[in-house]
């Protein structure tokens, strides 16, 4: 992608103006005060991974780098529900932004597919006196929340987000939208939900997990993998699997029927491969899938679905990089806002990495190193959003971040604070 539609689209979501609007369309921003939310932002944003605590790091952040000194009783009463709500629409209208090309993994993997999406959910340790709200479950009193989201490989956007309680079961808390055209969606067995399966073809999208221990479908045709002398048609899989109909040491693809209880069976797709694990046995892999058969071997099926692993590097880059997983709020609002506003870091960070380098140095790259690097190009970013000349201050944004990624500059001394210093921002509030 060229260098000035990323920034056209950067500065399309993260103008001044427009986040101004957020911020008092959400409550956040309702009478003139010293401390701006977009400033607030940038704050959460500039120290999504440093070492000390993230609200107090972000106060920090806005005395060193805005001059802004705020009673720290007064800023935490700042970063209230309005202002968690602020952050939750900026996050997504940067997440509907991502424009970017396939992941390296997926080259020539995606023909005839819009994305394809790696759903998971990843759960973060609260304080217990939050344990009403995000409650772990069962008798215990620990507290938990839960981050339900699916991974683009088109993109690398994380995909409708939802923070739940960490007792939500991963099939209650997933949200796909309705937007699933043409878009496969890679799922591990704790979503075998039938009704999942056939709302997501229903809404013109494809489907494929590991088939459930638990899941016996009937049997309607077998394609591939047929014995010879036998007929599998009517029987259930554990069925055929005890008489011996369907074999055990080679490739089986087969039609089946799920139940939907009262609502008509749903018609799919079973195969089984023979792999070796780690113990050196030959085990079968059973998937479950409704990819067509004439494009989608069953060798491509398990392709496709080791990159549900994608979705477990996510999980790692924002606990590790955007400490996801270090939350230290007493406050409901404050575990969104900082999940919230990790994710958004994570959005931000994959824009400047689109624009700093070309598709060849980004399968080189990682988004972890950019996000090592983030602290030092946030407050390039709040300029950008500021300035009347977004053209010079995206390439200065530019320049800086390219010379310290692709020619592995050391990093800038100093307090990443003063590396990003940005004009104050004006204070109206």
């Amino acid at each position: 992608m060229k260098i000035e539609q990323v920034l056209h689209n950067l500065r399309d979501v993260l103008s001044h103006e427009e986040l101004e609007a957020e911020a008092r369309a959400s409550g956040a921003l309702v009478r003139k005060r010293l401390l701006h939310p977009v400033m607030m932002l940038e704050a959460m944003l500039a120290t999504s991974n440093a070492s000390g605590g993230r609200l107090a790091d972000a106060l920090r952040y806005l005395e060193y780098t805005h001059g802004v000194k705020v009673n720290r009783s007064s800023f935490y009463k700042r970063l209230d529900g309005s202002f968690s709500n602020f952050v939750h629409e900026v996050m997504t209208r940067v997440a509907g932004s991502r424009t970017v090309a396939e992941h390296p993994e997926l080259e020539g993997k995606l023909s005839g597919l819009a994305d394809l999406w790696a759903y998971d959910s990843t759960s973060v340790s609260l304080r217990k006196t939050l344990a009403e709200v995000f409650a772990v479950g069962g008798e215990s009193e620990r507290a938990g929340a839960k981050l339900h989201a699916g991974f683009s490989l088109r993109s690398n956007a994380v995909m409708r987000p939802v923070i739940s309680a960490a007792k939500t079961s991963d099939e209650n808390g997933i949200d796909l939208g309705r937007d699933l055209e043409d878009v496969l969606v890679i799922l591990d067995r704790g979503y075998s939900r039938h009704r999942l399966f056939e709302t997501i073809e229903r809404e013109g999208g494809f489907f494929l997990t590991r088939l459930k221990t638990s899941t016996n479908p009937s049997i309607k045709r077998v394609h591939r993998g047929r014995i010879a002398g036998t007929n599998a048609k009517g029987m259930t899989l554990d069925e055929a699997l005890e008489a011996d109909v369907l074999p055990m040491d080679r490739v089986v693809d087969i039609d089946v029927e799920l139940s939907l209880g009262k609502r008509p069976a749903f018609s799919a797709r079973v195969v089984s491969i023979p792999v070796i694990n780690d113990d050196g046995e030959e085990v079968l892999w059973w998937y479950l899938t409704n990819l067509p058969r004439k494009h989608y071997a069953p060798e491509t099926l398990r392709e496709l679905y080791r990159l549900r692993w994608q979705v477990e590097l996510l999980w790692k880059t924002l606990k590790g990089r955007f400490r996801l997983d270090d939350i230290e709020a007493l406050t409901e609002h404050n575990v969104r806002l900082i999940m919230e506003s990790a994710v958004l870091a994570y959005f931000l960070s994959l824009a400047v990495l689109d624009a700093t380098t070309t598709s060849t140095e980004r399968k080189k790259l990682t988004v972890g190193r950019m996000a090592l690097l983030f602290p030092f190009v946030a407050g390039g970013l709040a300029r950008l959003a500021t300035t009347d000349d977004p053209a010079q201050e995206g390439t200065h944004l530019v320049q800086g971040a390219k010379g310290i990624m692709i020619h592995e500059r050391n990093t800038p001394k100093g307090s990443p604070m003063d590396a990003s210093r940005p004009s104050r921002a004006a204070a109206d509030d």
